[in-house]
């Protein structure tokens, strides 16, 4: 159902993936399709940029090279011409030309549907009669309040028998029978063909088992990778293993794009992927020529900064040291001081692209990313919302017990906002917390900042469940302060509102006063969209 050679789509070696394809494809000798030595080159370059593991090139009837170009056709980021060249659509030039890969591949996966082109290819034959947007299923799935996670296994559920948008109360049903400790999901197949397709006739139903279960972890490392799901803290839903639910930022999305329609899967191929690949614009008229996309107002080493920058700051988040990369871009790759510069100075122009990926991992990561999602948040207020903020996460009371909040933002000489994070993608303030916020975290700040006033007490996470705005009001009414909580994807979008002087720092204070929850939709909706 999906190529299984990179399992993980990590939106920065997809971006890396298509700049190597589109380089390759430059010199007009090149041919890819029956070329295996163009294709044995293609692999070499993944052992060189560190994507593929080093070892022997493949042999003639090796389909591994191509699996990687499958792979890119299934997100809707080439297709290939009736003269046989391969071009990039309107989504993979973005990527080859810099734009944050992220929220590309969020909506390439759930715009992503059966049939298609890769449905329909030689190799591929899924059953025509299958009409679905599998990534767009799975989180109809999990926003369900029946269902709201899912584990590991539960993904092949819709793997069986989601074949169709109808079939959602079907998946629904069987993930609530396995759920009750009764079933497993072989005790629910009662039609032993659905396990099969033209390419595992003949396994045994054992083994047809554990490739369905190995599609449905594939589908769920995409939806992972690319920040649509994040794994969650187990012992909410009372299970001893991983479970996985949607982040507020993927349900936003589902939103808008549940309402769109399928493509015509009876035009040319080329068509095809040209609809699906458009993004955002009504369609795609470009005059396609040659057989690579000249990369726009940018240089190859340029680009090549510029991946590295994207593949760093991934892995490193708040933790990322400029000097350090520098270094690196000098020292070990050649670059002038100057061209690295330019890079950075371009990338962290909009600060809130340097957050806005990494964010969407660690604010659901519990305790895992919790220290990482602290300083982020500390980073944006301080920088993107500029505001003065501290880290005191790991700071202990000197007189009495317990600890302090997280953060201190100041936002006045004289006035202060407390913040606590959650790395949680469906936190719902226990009492634990509610006395901690009410009896400490507040009652003590001025052991902090004896001169100051307390503005307001925040909570940011990555997502909220349950009466959340009733404990605030509580809080309100114990303490006297206002409290609010937002979700991580609204703080980030909060400055957009500020760069298109929608708002300014007097309309956030106001919202921090608000007693409510602030997710991206609240803030749409009061204010419009950026």
């Amino acid at each position: 159902m999906f190529p299984r050679n990179i399992r993980k789509i990590h939106p920065w070696k997809i971006s890396q993936l298509v700049s190597i394809f589109n380089e390759l494809n430059r010199n007009s000798e090149y041919e890819w399709h029956g070329k295996q030595d163009i294709q044995d080159r293609f692999c070499k370059l993944l052992e060189e940029t560190g994507l593929k593991r080093v070892g022997d090139q493949y042999d003639p009837k090796s389909g591994g090279p191509r699996t990687y170009y499958k792979q890119l056709e299934l997100l809707g980021l080439v297709f290939t011409k009736p003269d046989k060249t391969i071009h990039l659509t309107i989504a993979g030039e973005k990527i080859l030309n810099g734009e944050p890969p992220v929220s590309i591949l969020q909506r390439m996966l759930l715009r992503l549907q059966y049939p298609s082109v890769y449905s329909k290819s030689m190799n591929v034959k899924i059953n025509p009669d299958i009409k679905v947007r599998p990534f767009e299923f799975v989180l109809k799935l999990l926003r369900d309040p029946r269902i709201e996670y899912l584990k590991s296994d539960d993904f092949s559920i819709p793997v069986i028998w989601g074949h169709s948008d109808s079939d959602l109360e079907l998946c629904i049903q069987k993930v609530l029978k396995i759920r009750s400790g009764k079933l497993e999901i072989s005790d629910l197949i009662d039609d032993k063909d659905l396990l099969y397709t033209h390419k595992t006739v003949g396994r045994t139903i054992e083994n047809a088992l554990v490739d369905v279960k190995d599609i449905g972890n594939t589908c769920k490392n995409y939806l992972q990778s690319c920040g649509l799901i994040a794994e969650f803290d187990k012992s909410i839903f009372a299970t001893n293993v991983k479970v996985y639910c949607a982040t507020e930022y993927s349900l936003n999305l589902l939103k808008e794009i549940e309402g769109t329609g399928y493509i015509d899967s009876n035009v040319s191929d080329e068509a095809f992927q040209r609809e699906f690949g458009k993004l955002n614009n009504k369609r795609d008229t470009r005059v396609l020529l040659g057989r690579s996309v000249e990369v726009a107002k940018k240089d190859p080493e340029y680009l090549q900064i510029k991946r590295s920058l994207l593949k760093i700051i991934s892995e490193t988040g708040a933790e990322f040291d400029k000097s350090q990369f520098i270094s690196l871009m000098k020292n070990e790759y050649g670059f002038a001081d100057t061209k690295i510069e330019k890079v950075l100075d371009d990338y962290f122009k909009d600060s809130r692209s340097s957050y806005e990926e990494r964010l969407i991992e660690v604010s659901t990561g519990g305790i895992k990313t919790a220290n990482e999602f602290e300083k982020i948040v500390t980073s944006i207020f301080g920088g993107i919302l500029d505001f003065k903020a501290s880290h005191i996460g790991q700071k202990h009371r000197s007189a009495g017990t317990g600890a302090y909040t997280d953060i201190i933002v100041d936002i006045s000489g004289e006035e202060i906002v407390l913040i606590d994070t959650k790395a949680s993608p469906s936190y719902s303030l226990g009492s634990n917390d509610f006395a901690k916020i009410s009896s400490n975290y507040i009652k003590n700040y001025k052991e902090l900042r004896p001169s100051s006033s307390l503005n307001s007490f925040g909570v940011v996470a990555g997502g909220f469940k349950g009466n959340v705005e009733s404990r605030l009001r509580e809080i309100k009414e114990l303490t006297g302060v206002p409290a609010f909580a937002i979700t991580a994807s609204a703080l980030v979008r909060l400055s957009s509102y500020i760069e298109n002087k929608t708002f300014g720092k007097a309309d956030i204070l106001r919202l921090f006063s608000s007693c409510s929850v602030i997710t991206i939709l609240t803030l749409a909706e009061e204010f419009g969209d950026v």
